[in-house]
């Protein structure tokens, strides 16, 4: 049985083309495809290259007859790369295998993810922050208090019987706490 004419060059016509490639043309290759694979940093930029040789040599790709492989070629890097991404993008952010491992050797949760420890790095910068935050307030009693009590992890009410304050007093600190904290974020 004969199998239908293909206006496409087979596969010995392919490999004479990729063969034919010299250093430079596999470079400019090579920073194409670096360019194509953005958001996608995980991947070598050769990975791709090589992918998409290997689908024109296994019949996946096609070169029509009158077309310049390296045109046909740069095309494909770039249609390869988008598959790349949209199986990316349809993968889940994150897996428990991308967890760190729990004290117990399992993997940990996103329930207790991030309650483990600081690094002496990040108390350090909490600590300058806590300060910072101090210092802007230090003549106003109240919105320390309102400080103390985020801090110590006290309910409104149990900030208010310890510091003596009333309920407006205390929601006017916060609010003031609030607004200053908006401000430094903007």
């Amino acid at each position: 049985m004969k199998l239908p004419a293909t206006n496409n060059h087979d596969r010995r016509e392919v490999e004479d083309a990729l063969n034919a490639f010299t250093e430079e043309d596999w470079e400019r290759f090579r920073r194409v495809a670096r360019y194509q694979l953005y958001r996608l940093a995980h991947l070598d930029p050769m990975d791709l290259l090589m992918d998409t040789a290997e689908r024109f040599l296994d019949g996946r790709r096609n070169w029509p007859r009158g077309e310049l492989f390296k045109a046909v070629f740069y095309n494909a890097i770039r249609s390869v790369a988008d598959e790349y991404r949209s199986e990316d993008a349809a993968k889940p952010y994150v897996t428990m295998a991308d967890l760190p491992s729990g004290l117990d050797g399992e993997p940990a949760n996103l329930d207790n993810f991030g309650t483990q420890e600081l690094s002496p790095e990040k108390a350090l910068e909490a600590q300058q922050e806590i300060d910072r935050v101090f210092a802007e307030f230090k003549d106003d009693e109240d919105v320390q208090a309102v400080i103390v009590g985020r801090m110590e992890g006290l309910t409104a009410e149990d900030v208010q019987a310890a510091f003596a304050i009333t309920p407006d007093e205390y929601h006017a600190a916060r609010k003031r706490l609030e607004r200053w904290l908006d401000r430094q974020i903007d």
